[in-house]
């Protein structure tokens, strides 16, 4: 209905573009059900997100669906996306986007080759081996280092998405925040278990964003069913 109504042919959302496009066009040619245990957790989800959104207070943008209308390989598209928060900072517009899950992203301890610094295995009760180096690295030899959790890929492209939204949409932001410009502070996924938030950054990276809305529409808009994702 969103796209009917920008003048569009077809409509696709962030969230969409990010699963598997084979997926996508089987269910949208054939009947399918959702299982209850995956609608307890989109209702969680909505719950958790509804609370976020009622305490953002003033001076954020929060649940505002964004749309931006192209042209590609001939077909008109609608492109639309919510992110959950976005503000703007002396540095730009920052994202934010809730992660309710029942297992956030952790960090881990590894061992490094004090020749190469990549990751080595273990060999043996205490010692190690590095496979660029092709040497065994003794224990009290190894460099030990803690890698923070990482947002996970699909996270972090959803939220470069949404950057382009907040690009395609600046005229109307500015509306409501004249001195904001298409700068980019940054953005965060933050992951909410049962327990503890966690945390992530998540890098902005333009090109990458539009490569990767290029390729996902080129095999949702493709006469042929898109192949398998490994």
């Amino acid at each position: 209905n969103l796209a009917i109504q920008a003048g569009a042919e077809i409509g696709f959302s962030a969230t969409e573009l990010l699963g598997c496009p084979r997926q996508m066009r089987l269910k949208s040619h054939n009947a399918y059900y959702e299982k209850p245990t995956a609608l307890y957790r989109m209702n969680r989800g909505t719950g958790y997100h509804a609370m976020l959104s009622a305490a953002a207070g003033s001076g954020f943008i929060s649940e505002e669906t964004l749309k931006w209308r192209f042209t590609y390989r001939g077909r008109s598209i609608l492109l639309v996306g919510t992110p959950d928060l976005i503000e703007w900072t002396p540095k730009g517009w920052y994202i934010t986007d809730y992660k309710v899950t029942g297992k956030a992203p952790f960090g881990r301890k590894t061992m490094r080759c004090p020749h190469c610094a990549n990751d080595l295995i273990k060999d043996g009760a205490r010692d190690y081996y590095c496979q660029s180096c092709k040497v065994q690295v003794k224990n009290r030899h190894a460099e030990r280092v803690y890698i923070p959790a990482q947002a996970r890929s699909s996270h972090v492209m959803q939220v470069n998405l949404y950057a382009l939204l907040i690009e395609k949409n600046i005229a109307d932001l500015k509306k409501r925040i004249p001195y904001a410009t298409n700068m980019f502070a940054g953005a965060q996924i933050v992951y909410l278990p049962d327990d503890k938030p966690m945390r992530c950054e998540a890098g902005l990276d333009r090109n990458a964003a539009m490569a990767f809305l290029k390729a996902r529409l080129t095999d949702l808009l493709s006469d042929d069913l898109p192949g398998v994702i490994e």
